[in-house]
């Protein structure tokens, strides 16, 4: 199965959307947009055929058209059909996923984290476990559209909304039909040596690699291909992010926190963590405490 890979930096961007309601002999249309159209199932089946894929609207249903592939009905209805539709405009070329693809970034919950942190997956056709939720959502933004609020970006943001619980549906209910490639095992191993010895000093490329008897070279490319990310600067990130949490929640010493998260000096931990978060460790503790404030 096709999914789609949406990204939010640059922003994936609704266009308009609306409600079918269509009378039985009806058929769709053959068409080639630049836009791509989610669509959710509400009554009947409608059947469309997209290139080489067969989808099937019906109730509780999500099904996606991406733009540039030409699709078309497949057979006239025999009775009354309805759908919710929403076109979106790509900020470059569509990103089409297949299933070996999309079963190594949601094997593992870091990856996951990491490739989907600034993105949407969605699969061409997914039957909704809970649909209410995306329902409401897609009545929100026919809503919106109809009646806008003062501020543009509102539409945009129920828009954003959606695509977020699609993607969390999908991961959810994603079953592989394709076993783990070697890469994507490795990449695993790695992840796995990382979180295990995040806060060792000598943790490093070289280590991981002497540790899982794999070059260096090979195992920066794979973890780059499917992290999109280099090791050293994964690392870091997971670094920094434990220092802020021990800079919220204890009392210690800036010192103490970086050697306590694998620094190898307090100088390099300073101009790390202040070109990560934009701030020094001092700043962040004092605006995290000046937030927090307990009453008794």
């Amino acid at each position: 199965m096709n999914f789609l890979y949406c990204t939010f930096e640059p922003l994936t961007k609704a266009e308009n959307g609306g409600c079918a309601i269509l009378p039985p002999g009806w058929i769709h249309a053959t068409r080639n947009l630049s836009s791509s159209v989610l669509i959710m199932g509400r009554k009947g089946k409608v059947y469309i055929e997209e290139e080489d894929t067969e989808i099937e609207i019906c109730p509780d249903r999500i099904a996606l058209l991406i733009a540039y592939r030409q699709h078309k009905g497949k057979i006239k209805l025999r009775s009354t059909a309805s759908y919710y539709w929403l076109h979106f405009n790509h900020p470059h070329k569509p990103i089409i996923l297949k299933d070996t693809d999309v079963s190594m970034l949601v094997n593992n919950p870091a990856i996951i984290k990491q490739r989907l942190a600034n993105a949407a997956l969605i699969p061409q056709q997914m039957d909704l476990p809970e649909p209410d939720y995306i329902f409401q959502i897609f009545r929100k933004l026919l809503n919106e559209q109809e009646n806008p609020s003062y501020i543009s970006w509102k539409y945009q943001l129920l828009f954003q909304e959606l695509l977020i619980a699609i993607t969390e549906a999908a991961i959810s209910t994603y079953k592989s039909t394709s076993p783990l490639t070697a890469d994507s095992s490795l990449v695993n191993s790695i992840i796995s040596m990382i979180a295990d010895n995040l806060t060792d000093p000598d943790l490093s490329v070289k280590s991981i690699a002497y540790n899982l008897q794999y070059n260096p070279d090979y195992i920066g490319r794979q973890f780059k291909n499917i992290m999109d990310i280099p090791i050293g600067k994964y690392i870091l990130s997971l670094r920094i992010k434990l220092a802020a949490k021990f800079l919220q929640e204890t009392h210690e010493t800036v010192a103490n926190i970086a050697g306590k998260c694998g620094f190898i000096s307090l100088r390099h931990f300073l101009r790390q963590f202040k070109s990560e978060k934009g701030m020094t460790p001092s700043e962040l503790r004092y605006r995290f405490q000046a937030i927090h404030i307990n009453f008794e």
